[in-house]
């Protein structure tokens, strides 16, 4: 099979990059051919047959100078028209004129990596904390008065421009595409309730590594690790806030990750006296970041608001870490139900990270059969299997027939 994968940034930068990557080299390992285009490379890519980054052609939009987006788009269009692929894979909406310059080349299929495809701001996320259900459009505007979703943008003007850009690229999307891979059951419900056909649905699960990390010889004894973007998504504040409750209890904290709140972050973990026993780390590549987790006591995922899966948090428990965390989408959708806090209860997600600290013993054990799942659901074969039996799912009326080696699949199975 002949994939194009098309995705805003290419590399291995966070998350969303890493498990592109996974997926290409477990295509190419089982004897697909593979490309990359994207707007930007950050980090090393994997082995494929070939790549192209234009930049802008994540970020165009209908007030984009028309110039530079037929330049952009006419040169990634005769990229793919030399590949001849099967299938446009789309890791994210693109600009609605690029994703109509395509469909007739090859067909189409969505991954949604995160819940942009059913929301203007891309996250879901009322600001002060918290999950927003409403359905997307243009009353998002008015909205986002209410709730702040939209705040970063400095009037209704621009609000309404980037609701509407919005708009145009996922109707042009929805029409495109042919098959959406949602990575959650709560992004593919959230997709489905703001009008997204059902029957286009098909879960792919993400694939976490296989191998166990080696845990560090110097980690300090009751090592709690906090592993995510420094932004006011991921929570760290509430961590630190909840840190206070245990002032009588031994830890240490390593921050993995770096981001717009590093310095007050800092600042507030020097206010609150912690010293040495609060390091930040900066951002860890990848194997660092597995390697600590493998090493801590208990991993803290104190998110403010949704995410679309969650990978460090599937990768710490994949290798049987306790995880305490809030109880919001999708992180439930992992996390066991006796080791999350409600939505901003800093007392009781306190109390949650000392019963782990107090037995650490049980709190693996327990951990144990939460890794035995997630291994079986989220394995690299899982999610190989469930990819090509997304491409395997294309209507036939829009699909042609496509050669995997040792046997054809024309249209659906």
């Amino acid at each position: 099979m002949r994939i194009v994968m098309a995705a805003p940034q290419l590399g291995d930068a966070f998350g969303q990059e890493r498990v592109i990557r996974y997926s290409c080299e477990l295509l190419k390992a089982a004897g697909h051919n593979i490309w990359l285009v994207g707007d930007r490379q950050v980090g090393a890519l994997p082995l494929v047959d070939g790549s192209l980054t234009v930049e802008g052609i994540s970020s165009f939009h209908f007030l984009s100078n028309p110039l530079a987006v037929s330049r952009a788009h006419a040169k990634v269009a005769r990229f793919v028209e030399r590949i001849s692929p099967d299938i446009v894979h789309w890791h994210d909406l693109f600009d609605a004129r690029l994703v109509r310059a395509l469909s007739p080349i090859a067909s189409a299929v969505l991954t949604a990596h995160t819940v942009a495809p059913s929301c203007p701001s891309s996250a879901r996320l009322v600001q002060q904390g918290g999950v927003c259900h409403k359905r997307s459009g243009l009353g998002c505007v008015a909205h986002s008065k209410e709730i702040g979703c939209l705040s970063f943008l400095k009037s209704d003007l621009h609000r309404a421009h980037a609701v509407e850009g919005y708009r145009i690229k996922r109707r042009a999307m929805q029409h495109a595409v042919h098959r959406v891979f949602p990575i959650s059951r709560y992004v593919e419900s959230t997709l489905v309730a703001d009008g997204w056909p059902q029957a286009l649905m098909h879960f792919v699960p993400n694939p976490l590594p296989s191998a166990q990390a080696k845990s560090l010889s110097d980690a300090p004894e009751n090592l709690i690790v906090f592993a995510a973007r420094l932004t006011p998504l991921k929570g760290l504040a509430d961590l630190l806030e909840a840190l206070q409750h245990l002032a009588e209890t031994s830890w240490t904290l390593w921050v993995c990750g770096d981001g717009e709140l590093r310095q007050s972050m800092e600042r507030l973990a020097q206010t609150y006296g912690f010293g040495s026993r609060v390091r930040f780390l900066g951002r860890t590549s990848p194997d660092e970041t597995l390697s600590i987790m493998a090493s801590a006591a208990v991993v803290v995922a104190p998110n403010r608001g949704p995410e679309a899966f969650g990978l460090s948090v599937a990768e710490a428990l994949s290798m049987g870490t306790p995880v305490v965390g809030y109880d919001v989408p999708a992180l439930n959708e992992l996390i066991p139900a006796n080791r999350m806090a409600p939505l901003g209860k800093i007392e009781l997600l306190a109390k949650k990270i000392k019963e782990v600290l107090k037995d650490p013993h049980i709190a693996r054990q327990e951990a144990k059969g939460v890794q035995i799942r997630l291994r079986d659901e989220y394995s690299s074969e899982a999610h190989l299997a469930a990819l090509l039996s997304g491409y395997r799912r294309i209507p036939l009326e829009s699909a042609r027939t496509i050669e995997t080696g040792a046997y054809q699949v024309e249209g659906a199975s």
